[in-house]
């Protein structure tokens, strides 16, 4: 029998983003992968630039709304890097908030496809700027951002109903999601507030997922219940189960 593994803490971080805007305010941060640098944007479309080799920060042009980032050539030259309008070309069907993306993932060398509630599965090719119908005929069976897997030529994510590490061919007409395992329920008083998924290469995942704790009644001043929020992080391997079909 395999022993459980062992629990360990993360080392100490290289660099930390605070959170954009006042306690309690409405915001997000959003990051992304550029060669060997990370690009982090937020609510207001302000946009860094970090440097992993130089352990640097350069600030880049804000993003208006309704925009995508087009390419820089190199962190050297900030003014290579340029935001570009991306009109929405198609109108979903009447629903309390059509436009709401339930799901999204990269396709290729340039596509990007994503579902609306009420208006299907779009396809955005960044190189042509051309928006067109993907070439599934049901919304993608994940909730928010799916990673494509490229050594088991699947996408992963999480599934929209209970946000279970679940996996779909999105070349199939239909694709149906698949889970891969069934997570335990928290323990009482901690409530799931988001879930990550990172691709880490051959096969293997990092699942992170971020809780709150909360202290039932205790309040602070403000009013508002006394809360802790903490990461949970867990390494997932998958692979061809030996005699059957499908993946485990």
């Amino acid at each position: 029998m395999e022993s459980a593994p062992a629990l360990a803490r993360l080392p100490s971080a290289a660099i930390s983003f605070d959170w954009p805007c006042n306690r309690h305010q409405t915001g997000w941060m959003d990051f992304m992968a550029l060669n060997n640098n990370i690009v982090a944007v937020d609510h207001e479309g302000r946009t860094l630039l970090y440097d992993c080799a130089s352990r640097a920060i350069r600030a880049m042009p804000q993003k208006s709304l309704a925009a995508r980032p087009g390419r820089p050539r190199g962190f050297s030259d900030p003014e290579e890097w340029h935001w570009r309008p991306s009109k929405y070309e198609y109108e979903p069907e009447e629903a309390a908030n059509p436009y709401a993306v339930s799901s999204y993932t990269v396709v290729g060398d340039s596509q990007i496809w994503i579902s609306t509630l009420a208006g299907g599965t779009f396809s955005y090719d960044t190189a042509s700027g051309i928006w067109s119908k993907a070439p599934v005929a049901v919304l993608l069976p994940f909730r928010g951002r799916a990673e494509y897997v490229p050594e088991l030529g699947l996408w992963f994510g999480f599934s929209p109903e209970d946000e279970q590490l679940c996996a779909a061919d999105l070349s199939l007409t239909q694709p149906l999601a698949h889970k891969l395992w069934e997570d335990s329920p928290p323990p009482e008083s901690c409530f799931l507030r988001a879930s990550h998924l990172l691709p880490l290469g051959s096969g293997k995942l990092c699942v992170a997922r971020v809780f709150e704790k909360t202290e039932r009644g205790k309040l602070l001043p403000s009013g508002y219940t006394k809360a802790e929020r903490f990461a949970v992080l867990s390494g997932v391997e998958v692979f061809r189960a030996a005699g059957v079909e499908g993946y485990r």
